[in-house]
């Protein structure tokens, strides 16, 4: 396979201190010659109790149910294969969040976050409507998924999808939801989300100068940690020095060291929020090392937004 891939998620002081458990969830699979990674972060909203639980879903679904529809036709990534794609995970997430409401009927006042649910929710949430139970779950979704000649981001919310080009240049393939502002974001709990599920569809072509040496996704926790001001090339300057240490060591050297202490670091020191991150990096050390020393970038600060 062409990449390595890897995945994490931590939790931040924003609600750890108010007993709630991380509400990120990430993962990333190799089967059957495709490679995937996806982060997933649940809304903070009070009344969205059960969003950690909608983002595990998110992440399941999109490896365990919706996967493989990728098998279903020799063009997966057409715009038919894309919108049946789309319409499928969107689907399986609802029924997955059913099943789970349905198990913990009678649950809901010794949950954490229930306390914390409005009035006005608590009275739709205690209906026999199952029309609001999706806002309890709610979450974004942000996906990689990588077939032998094609590499497919999906995003619904906010977050970032941001792929480094063989030419040293980092983009932002997905096109921007402007729905999505200060703390309002699209969900996949809404009733039409199949369709604000965006995309983007990249050549893996070697040759190519824009052939996707490495593609990174964040939550919100990671890009809150910067300033909003060039808040971008403040990422940027990160995911260089990520690919920097991938080059001049290995990718499990900076897995490893993402997985100890950078991540969390990172959300202490800035956001305090939740954190995901969800990597596909190019396995040629000799291509990252060539990539990375055509990077050029404003000089930034590297240090988090205090």
């Amino acid at each position: 396979m062409p990449y390595k891939v890897f995945s994490l998620s931590r939790p931040g002081q924003k609600y750890a201190q108010r007993g709630f458990r991380c509400q990120d969830s990430s993962g990333n699979c190799t089967k059957n010659g495709v490679q995937i990674v996806a982060v997933a972060d649940g809304h903070g909203a009070n009344d969205c109790f059960r969003s950690e639980i909608g983002a595990s879903i998110a992440i399941d679904t999109l490896f365990c149910e919706a996967l493989p529809l990728l098998y279903d036709t020799n063009l997966p990534f057409s715009d038919q294969g894309i919108r049946n794609f789309k319409y499928k995970l969107w689907q399986s997430w609802r029924e997955a969040v059913k099943k789970d409401w349905d198990s913990r009927r009678g649950l809901d006042d010794k949950e954490t976050r229930y306390e914390f649910v409005s009035e006005k929710y608590k009275q739709r949430y205690q209906c026999e409507s199952d029309k609001y139970l999706y806002t309890a779950y709610g979450t974004t979704l942000i996906a990689a998924i990588a077939i032998e000649s094609e590499l497919l981001l999906l995003q619904i919310g906010d977050g970032s999808a941001v792929v480094l080009c063989a030419d040293g240049l980092f983009t932002l393939p997905v096109p921007r939801d402007e729905e999505n502002y200060l703390n309002v974001t699209t969900s996949l709990s809404e009733d039409d989300a199949d369709q604000k599920i965006r995309h983007a569809v990249l050549s893996l072509d070697t040759t190519s100068c824009t052939y996707p040496v490495a593609v990174f996704l964040s939550s919100d926790g990671v890009d809150d940690c910067f300033p909003t001001y060039q808040n971008e090339e403040y990422l940027f300057n990160f995911y260089k020095v990520l690919v920097e240490t991938a080059a001049k060591e290995n990718a499990e050297a900076l897995f490893t060291e993402l997985n100890n202490n950078a991540l969390a670091e990172m959300s202490a020191k800035g956001s305090h929020d939740d954190i995901s991150l969800g990597i596909m990096m190019s396995a040629d050390r000799k291509l990252l090392n060539k990539v990375w020393q055509s990077i050029s970038l404003p000089q930034v600060p590297l240090e988090p937004d205090d």
